[in-house]
């Protein structure tokens, strides 16, 4: 896998929007993050995955939710990926397939 540029998120509530930046520099689109946070639809709670979805979908990537066990994430799904990391946070799975 080609190697994806790091963002740092500014704030707890950016996880999400800051994903999707990444994700998107992975495939060659570069989107400003207050772009990305307006489509996430943030709130004082952070983003929700239909949020992200509908983000992701506004710039041009196709979003799935699923909910898969760790081995089959690795084995079966294109990466990078967004993830939901202990019901709490959105990271990105950077883990070449095996």
């Amino acid at each position: 896998m080609d190697k994806i540029a790091l963002y740092t998120q500014h704030d707890s509530y950016d996880c999400g929007p800051s994903c999707l930046k990444m994700i998107a520099q992975y495939y060659g689109k570069d989107f400003d993050i207050d772009y990305l946070r307006q489509h996430c639809c943030i709130t004082n709670k952070g983003v929700s995955l239909f949020g992200m979805g509908e983000a992701a979908e506004c710039i041009g990537l196709h979003a799935v939710g699923l909910k898969i066990p760790t081995e089959i994430l690795l084995k079966k799904i294109n990466l990078p990926c967004v993830i939901y990391w202990n019901n709490n946070h959105l990271c990105i799975s950077l883990i070449d397939k095996f």
